[in-house]
């Protein structure tokens, strides 16, 4: 494990050359399946073909460097839905020796800037219900829990589906007669799964998370989800 200077994060990139957006590739590869080990030639191997697939469906990389190596990472492509361009969100990681130093807020930052600059009308991303610190950086970027989506396999880790709208002004009016609204808010464990679907399917929005229990935990025993009823339209 490298030593890493503790010091105020740089600034994203868009990457451009093969070479980066391979080793970002195995990088994150790396990063989500810790488990997996591949050779040297077979992860590049593997990279490649991952890449090829990913540049015909408009991935874009975006990376955070120390002293040229790729430390944090995220990626993003644009899709079109009856006429409007709405950001995937996708393959977001730190390495683990930089992780909470707000790597990962500035790589989602920066991926937001930019697909509002492309036109995007909103970003969507999944954060996986097991990972409460990840959820909490996406929330405080603006994002809200829209749904929780039933596993694709038996025993799999289920995901949060969380939406941003890009054309919402910063500031809204809340207290005029045209924006006013009652709100609920309601805390629910965020261990507690299907009373958050049930809630969702309902309309209440997830606007937060807090950690409820022990310091420092990552466990989503220790977190509860904050839900909203009747907040503004995110569409």
């Amino acid at each position: 494990m490298r030593e890493i200077e503790r010091r105020e994060p740089p600034e994203p990139e868009l990457l451009e050359s093969e070479a980066d957006k391979l080793n970002f590739l195995m990088l994150s590869e790396r990063m989500f399946y810790p488990d997996r080990h591949h050779p040297d030639s077979q992860a590049q191997r593997l990279a490649k073909r991952r890449l090829h697939s990913d540049e015909k469906s408009g991935v874009k990389f975006f990376a955070l460097k120390d002293g040229g190596a790729i430390v944090a990472g995220g990626s993003l492509r644009i899709q079109d839905r009856s006429g409007l361009r709405i950001a995937l969100l996708t393959d977001n990681f730190t390495i683990p020796e930089l992780r909470g130093e707000a790597y990962s807020n500035k790589i989602t930052t920066e991926r937001l800037r930019w697909a509002a600059e492309q036109g995007c009308y909103a970003a969507e991303a999944n954060v996986r219900t097991d990972n409460p610190t990840a959820l909490a950086a996406k929330l405080k970027n603006g994002f809200n829990v829209t749904s929780l989506p039933p596993s694709l396999r038996q025993g799999s880790t289920r995901s949060f589906k969380i939406y941003k709208n890009l054309r919402l002004p910063a500031t809204t009016d809340l207290t005029s007669s045209e924006t006013a609204y009652q709100p609920e808010w309601e805390e629910i464990p965020l261990s507690d799964l299907d009373t958050i679907r049930h809630r969702l399917r309902s309309g209440w929005l997830g606007i937060d998370v807090k950690n409820a229990g022990k310091k420092e935990s990552s466990d989503p025993q220790d977190w509860v989800l904050i839900l909203e009823k009747n907040a503004p339209t995110l569409h």
